[in-house]
């Protein structure tokens, strides 16, 4: 699983193009009442944190609405 989020990473680093990186947020709801569940959204929540900072732009989707998040939040 590293090797493929460093792939992933560096590939975003490294393309010219522009790029729209669709995720789900997993954080705001229950909290699983078993491990595997738990380590997936902790995962999850991780990777989608790092991608945030190696983006341009981020938004997050409530309601049909696009927020757009300030640099530093992510």
């Amino acid at each position: 699983m590293e090797q493929e989020k460093k792939e992933f990473w560096d590939s975003l680093q490294e393309t010219a193009s522009s790029l729209i990186v669709v995720t789900n947020e997993v954080g705001w709801g229950i909290i699983a009442d078993n491990a595997l569940s738990r380590s997936y959204a902790q995962e999850l929540g991780a990777i989608n944190c790092q991608t945030a900072k190696l983006c341009s732009e981020v938004y997050l989707m409530v309601a049909g609405r696009a927020l757009r998040l300030p640099r530093g939040i992510h």
